[in-house]
């Protein structure tokens, strides 16, 4: 008999995908659910978990799972999901591709309650709807792997984040708007794993860039000045500004009658991310404009990037694959093999003709799409961002390489908003 009071528990749902394919008839659906019952329970069992001590619900293609307190969390992201990966694996070995299963899995903690129909509460509800995020799905769907978590943004800092076993620098953040819910989801592929992050050495690189900093004001304050003798002038000279070369190319030159050498100086390097990229952003130069017809918009960001299978850019801040959130995903698909484009959290994308980067042709033609198939190159797609920018991101040309196709693209971005 379960308890009748509100209580606290670990929520975990998994969702069987495309369960509903045309392709599986019902004895195939029915195969599926046989399967997927049997694996959960030998992978829960197999992970300490006891199946028989947890209420579970029924879902159709997906199964709820309510356990009890008794059970450490760290379990159901530290032994679970490899126990999973591996059944999954081979019963799909070993049936036709009716029968095969990959899982999508969300979990999270919280506060329910039973009732004489089963389990209710906030909790059960947003694990539900971190499910339906359409970044999880994706991810999923990119991934040549059999299962895709999400974990609540509550159950990453509580748990995940303090369980090394958990992997907890293979997740990436997203936005996560599902129906009414708002929020934070933090996704893994168990077994086709996102590069980890590295926040050790964005740690040490900024301590080193400081240090070198420092090191240099103190020479300068401290070496005679050529004309005096004496100690460092006390008035300020300006520092070096790195700018990216993108953005130089969108400001405009100014000639000057009177040459002078540049100072120069060896700015500290800063670190890398684990893409290779340089970590952080480089002071900006004066906003760029592009006149548009008659008005002329101003730039928010330009940058060339090389987007790497399953990555993700935002396209507000220049992050590539960034920490939490972003604007556009890049993945395949694991069935049809397509190269795609799709939207992330409250981002719209949407196709215009020509190769062109231009905000009003980008605005005229805006027409939401789910997903955008990439045939041929180069396009160009525009986005809302999730800050309301409006952006034009053209795909300049595919790259083939050892992981996969790459693609170069340049993404422009507009202070105007939507």
């Amino acid at each position: 008999m379960q308890p009748q009071e509100t209580v606290h528990r670990t929520v975990l749902v998994v969702d069987v995908e495309a369960f509903g394919d045309l392709r599986r008839t019902n004895p195939h659906q029915s195969a599926v659910r046989d399967a997927l019952y049997r694996i959960l329970r030998q992978a829960f069992d197999e992970s300490g978990i006891g199946w028989d001590d947890c209420h579970h619900e029924d879902r159709g293609d997906g199964v709820l799972v309510v356990a009890p307190a008794e059970f450490p969390k760290a379990l159901f992201t530290e032994a679970l999901p490899p126990a999973l990966v591996t059944l999954l694996a081979e019963h799909n070995s070993t049936h036709p591709d009716e029968q095969r299963i990959r899982l999508r899995m969300a979990v999270h903690a919280g506060e329910l309650r039973f009732d004489g129909h089963g389990v209710v509460g906030a909790a059960v509800n947003h694990t539900f709807r971190l499910l339906e995020a359409r970044q999880l799905k994706a991810a999923l769907t990119g991934s040549p792997g059999v299962l895709a978590i999400i974990a609540s943004s509550w159950f990453f800092d509580d748990v995940v984040r303090h369980s090394p076993a958990s992997g907890p620098d293979t997740y990436r953040a997203v936005r996560v708007s599902t129906k009414e819910t708002r929020t934070t989801g933090w996704i893994r592929l168990p077994d086709h794993v996102y590069r980890p992050r590295d926040r050790r050495l964005v740690i040490v690189g900024a301590a080193i860039a400081a240090v070198c900093v420092i090191s240099f004001a103190a020479v300068k304050l401290l070496s005679p000045d050529s004309a005096t003798g004496q100690p460092g002038s006390s008035a300020p000279t300006p520092a070096p500004t790195s700018v990216s070369t993108s953005e130089q190319t969108s400001v405009p030159a100014t000639t000057s009658t009177t040459t002078a050498p540049a100072p120069t100086a060896t700015a500290p390097s800063r670190p890398l991310d684990p893409t290779g990229r340089p970590t952080g952003s480089a002071p900006p130069p004066p906003p760029p404009t592009t006149t548009v017809g008659a008005e002329t918009a101003t730039v928010h960001v330009q940058r060339d990037v090389t987007l790497d299978r399953y990555s993700a850019i935002d396209v507000d801040s220049g992050a590539y694959n960034p920490t939490y959130g972003g604007d556009l995903y890049y993945g395949q698909d694991a069935n049809t093999l397509e190269f795609f484009f799709q939207p992330m959290a409250d981002s719209e994308i949407w196709p215009v003709g020509g190769t062109g980067q231009d905000i009003d042709r980008c605005t005229a033609a805006r027409s939401p799409q789910e997903k955008i198939v990439l045939t041929s190159v180069p396009v160009v797609v525009c986005l809302k961002t999730t800050d309301g920018r409006i952006s034009a991101v053209k795909v300049i040309r595919s790259v083939e390489g050892p992981s996969g196709r790459s693609y170069d693209v340049n993404y422009l971005t507009w202070e105007r908003t939507t």
